[in-house]
C-alpha cells in the first residue's frame, strides 16, 4: 500500500515520497521472508509454529493440509500402529490401522523391483483422479512409501484357485513373488464392501431386498462412470471387493492400479481383457462391471471357485446357448457392446479370461435357467439365488450400453 502513494507525493513532499519508498520496499522483505518461512517449515515440519503460521496466512498463502498422494514425507509410517487384516486379494493384504490417534485403512502390496524407483500407478493415478468432480467417490489417499520388505500376501481360497487357472494373474502374482519391495498406502477408510452388502442380500428372499438401497448404488457407480469417460479414464477393475459403501451409503472406489487415460491405453500391447478392462478401450468396460455386480448371483461363484478344476472355453458357451436357441439374442447384446472390437472374431479361440465373462453374464441376463445349469456341468452344487435388481433393468442396461444418461435417468426413477 506504501508504494501506492509514493507517485502522490513525488515532486511536493520529497522526504515523505522518500519514507512510503522505505516502507513499500520493507513489506516486500517482510513478504519474502515470511514465504520462506513457510516453505522451510512445510519441507521440515518440525516446528510447532506451523499451525500458527498456516493458519494465519492461510487466506494468502496456499499449503497442503492432508499430506497429499504424492508426499509421502507428511506420513511417518513407522508410527502406524494396530495392524489389522481387514480384507486381501490377489496382490496384497488391506490392514485397519492407527496413526496419529485416528483409524485408516493401509494397504500393503508387492512391487516389481524395476518399479521401486517411480512413482507408484497408483498415486498417480489418484493425482489424477482427485482433480475430477467425482473425486469425492474415490477413496482418498493420505501418503505412501516403497521399502524393501519380507511381506509374502496370502490371497482367499478361491482367489488363490483363480490364479492357478487365470494364466495373466499367475504370470503376474509369480513376477512379483520373486520382488523384495513393497508399496504401503495409508488411505481413508470408505466403508464396508459391497461384496458384503451382496453376501446380505443373497441371503434376503426377494421381497426382502432393499430395492431403492440397490438402485441407488447402481446409479452412483453409474455417475462415476460416467465421469471418468468424459475424462477419458478407465478404472479397468471395478468389480465389488473394489467397491465400498459408507455410512451415508455413499459409493467409495478404491484400487487404482488398473486405471488408465485414453493416451496410455493406446501404447498398451493388444493383450484382450484383463478383468473388465480391453487394452484397446474398444468398449465400456467400468459399466460392464457395474453390470457384473448387479448379477451377484455370478459373483457367489468365487465361492465356487475352490471346486472348480477349469474354466470354460468361450466356445462351449457358444454351443450351448444354440442348443437352447439363445445365442442369437446373446450375440445380439455381445456385438452392441463390442462395436468394432475384434474380440468377437475369437470366440473360438479366446480362454474365459478374454471374453468368457462376457457371454457368461450376458447369458445370465438372457437366460438365467440356461446359465445355472451350464455352471452345474462344472460344479454340480452351484445354485444362482438371483439379481441385485430384476431383469427387465438388467436387459435395458444391455440395450442402452453406450447411453449413459438414459441408465442414470432409468434408476434415478426406479428410487
Amino acid at each position: 500500500m506504501a508504494l501506492f502513494f509514493v507517485g502522490e507525493y513525488t515532486g511536493k513532499k520529497k522526504w515523505s515520497a522518500y519514507i512510503y519508498l522505505m516502507l513499500g520496499t520493507l513489506e516486500i522483505v517482510l513478504i519474502i521472508i515470511t514465504i520462506v518461512i513457510i516453505v522451510c517449515i512445510a519441507v521440515f515440519r518440525r516446528s510447532i509454529y506451523f499451525l500458527v503460521i498456516s493458519t494465519a496466512l492461510g487466506a494468502i498463502f496456499s499449503h497442503r493440509k492432508d499430506g497429499g498422494a504424492d508426499d509421502e514425507a507428511a506420513i511417518n509410517f513407522d508410527a502406524v500402529t494396530d495392524y489389522t487384516p481387514i480384507g486381501a486379494g490377489v496382490f496384497g493384504t488391506v490392514y485397519k490401522v492407527n496413526y496419529a490417534g485416528r483409524q485408516y485403512a493401509l494397504k500393503r502390496e508387492k512391487i516389481l523391483a524395476e518399479d521401486a524407483q517411480k512413482t507408484p500407478r497408483q498415486i498417480t493415478a489418484y493425482n489424477t483422479l482427485k482433480t475430477l468432480p467425482c473425486a469425492d467417490n474415490f477413496v482418498k489417499i493420505y501418503g505412501w512409501r516403497v521399502y524393501k520388505c519380507d511381506f509374502a500376501n496370502t490371497p482367499p481360497p478361491a482367489v488363490a484357485n483363480r490364479i492357478a487357472y487365470d494364466p495373466w494373474l499367475a504370470k503376474a502374482v509369480a513376477s512379483l513373488q520373486k520382488s523384495e519391495y513393497c508399496l504401503d498406502t495409508l488411505m481413508e477408510l470408505g466403508g464396508s464392501p459391497l461384496g458384503k452388502y451382496l453376501e446380505q442380500c443373497i441371503s434376503m428372499t426377494s421381497g426382502g431386498t432393499n430395492m431403492a438401497k440397490n438402485y441407488n448404488i447402481i446409479k452412483q457407480l453409474l455417475q462415476i462412470v460416467k465421469c471418468t469417460r468424459e475424462h477419458d479414464i478407465l478404472i479397468g477393475d471395478l468389480h465389488a471387493g473394489n467397491i465400498l459403501l459408507n455410512e451415508d451409503q455413499q459409493v467409495k472406489v478404491i484400487d487404482y492400479g488398473e486405471i488408465y487415460t485414453l493416451s496410455e491405453i493406446a501404447a498398451l500391447p493388444d493383450e484382450g481383457t484383463r478383468n473388465f478392462m480391453n487394452a484397446r478401450f474398444e468398449y465400456n468396460d467400468d459399466l460392464f462391471g457395474i453390470i457384473a455386480e448387479c448379477m451377484y448371483g455370478q459373483h457367489t461363484f468365487e465361492t465356487y471357485l475352490s471346486k472348480l478344476k477349469k474354466f470354460p472355453d468361450p466356445a462351449e458357451m457358444v454351443t450351448w446357448y444354440k442348443s437352447r436357441g439363445k445365442w442369437t439374442e446373446i450375440e445380439r447384446h455381445l456385438q452392441n457392446i463390442f462395436r468394432e472390437s475384434s474380440l468377437l472374431s475369437t470366440i473360438d479361440k479366446g480362454p474365459y479370461h478374454e471374453i468368457g465373462k462376457q457371454i457368461d453374464f450376458v447369458g445370465g441376463i438372457v437366460d438365467p435357467a440356461g446359465a445355472t445349469e451350464f455352471w452345474q456341468q462344472y460344479v454340480p452344487e452351484f445354485k444362482d439365488p438371483g439379481t441385485l435388481i430384476p431383469q427387465d433393468d438388467l436387459v435395458f442396461m444391455l440395450d442402452n450400453y453406450w447411453d449413459m444418461d438414459a441408465l442414470i435417468t432409468r434408476f434415478t426413477v426406479q428410487m
